[in-house]
């Protein structure tokens, strides 16, 4: 097992906090970005098909390399090494998205820069989960602290807007520009990880694997993978959700469908900021598995009032519908990784986070690229329509099925 760290802080392992801030900045970055990024999608090709594929599309290649990157990371144990190389590719490939002039364009940018996510996301969740501590906690101090930075990063795109009177373009770039701070806390983060070789108890771990001598994941992880999975089927990318606020809310205050999408989305991640932390505490008290199936149902609920879409029109009702899909990421994010955590073998947890991470997240394109068609199709109706069934399944499914 990988030494854990011993310098801690506000009940958890410095090396949280550190990768905390590290996303905070990173999100500071980021969201600045996706604020506008919807807006910018449809200024290259105004579909929500299109947006579905920036969205869905830019995420292949972080949710392909997760899984070889925490495996990577196992056999290494250069978990720190491969996190800062991931930081480093998005923070670079980040400064030539504003520039796109087709959709084409942003989807191979966006896929670049996804794959800096890929590569960083395993075996830092590894780094966070080997840090000590009571898991949940961390995680969703981590979730929390990243989810700051999602808030501040939505307020510097609306002061862009509303009193720099920025394009959207130039708002893009100046979020880019953030990413590189990022890389400073790196620094501070000690190693946990060892080489799988030198692991005193490698050789009994080997007796518990198959003859080619891979580790063998538990059938306990196997479920929980396969109801994530349903569920990431549902999960689409928050554009569409930003697209419909653009599409179907009538603004108030004269403001700007633009502007006021901004805000909602400032709503959604200030709830997710505030409730990540608790929700961990929580998710440790009661159970994982129990937090994930209210997180499940939140979302289900949050989707089935999108469905409704001449009722989701109104400003307070859209108000409580981003809310509430606020309070569903922080209640499922965070916990599902502590989760997938718990259930992964000492041996395998790079890979078995890489893989809770890649299959949710194919299963999160898929579903951009499902709902944006039925969105093209049949209404943004049909699209939420779909989501809502699939999530409350998901909740029932997580509920009688793992442990």
């Amino acid at each position: 097992m990988a030494q854990k760290n011993d310098r801690t802080m506000l009940g958890v392992s410095l090396n949280v906090l550190l990768l905390g801030l590290v996303s905070f900045i990173t999100d500071v970055s980021s969201e600045m970005m996706h604020a506008v990024l919807p807006r910018f999608v449809e200024l290259l090709w105004a579909t929500a098909l299109a947006v579905g594929l920036v969205g869905g599309v830019g995420d292949l290649m972080q949710h392909v390399l997760k899984a070889p990157s925490g495996w990577l990371s196992d056999r290494t144990g250069r978990r720190k090494v491969l996190t800062a190389a991931g930081y480093a590719l998005s923070a670079t490939c980040k400064l030539f998205m504003p520039f796109s002039t087709g959709w084409g364009q942003l989807v191979v940018l966006r896929a670049l820069e996804r794959s800096g996510k890929g590569i960083r996301t395993a075996p830092r969740d590894a780094l966070i989960a080997e840090s000590g501590g009571k898991r949940g906690r961390a995680f969703g101090i981590h979730r929390a602290l990243d989810t700051l930075g999602a808030v501040v990063g939505a307020l510097l795109a609306l002061l862009g807007l509303l009193v720099l009177a920025w394009d959207v373009r130039t708002i893009m770039f100046c979020g880019a520009l953030l990413a590189f701070p990022a890389l400073v806390p790196l620094a501070l983060v000690r190693e946990t990880g060892r080489p799988r070789r030198d692991q005193q108890a490698d050789q009994v771990a080997r007796e518990g694997r198959g003859a080619e001598g891979r580790a063998s994941l538990p059938g306990s992880f196997k479920r929980f993978l396969a109801v994530a999975t349903l569920f990431g089927l549902s999960n689409a990318t928050y554009m569409l959700f930003l697209l419909f606020a653009m599409r179907y809310v009538v603004p108030p205050w004269g403001l700007t469908p633009l502007v006021f999408a901004a805000l909602l989305y400032v709503l959604f991640n200030v709830l997710y900021a505030l409730l990540a932390a608790p929700a961990g505490v929580l998710a440790d008290r009661v159970g994982k598995k129990w937090v994930i199936v209210l997180g499940y149902l939140a979302f289900a609920l949050a989707c089935l009032g999108f469905s409704a879409t001449w009722l989701a029109s109104s400003p307070a009702l859209a108000a409580a519908l981003f809310a509430l899909y606020g309070i569903s990421k922080a209640l499922t994010d965070g916990t599902q990784r502590a989760y997938a955590a718990d259930l992964a073998p000492e041996e395998a947890k790079g890979l078995a986070l890489g893989l809770f991470h890649a299959s949710s997240g194919l299963a999160g394109l898929a579903a951009g690229i499902v709902m944006g068609l039925l969105w093209d199709l049949w209404g943004a109706s049909w699209a939420f329509s779909y989501a809502a069934i699939l999530a409350g399944l998901s909740a029932l499914l997580i509920a009688i099925a793992c442990r």
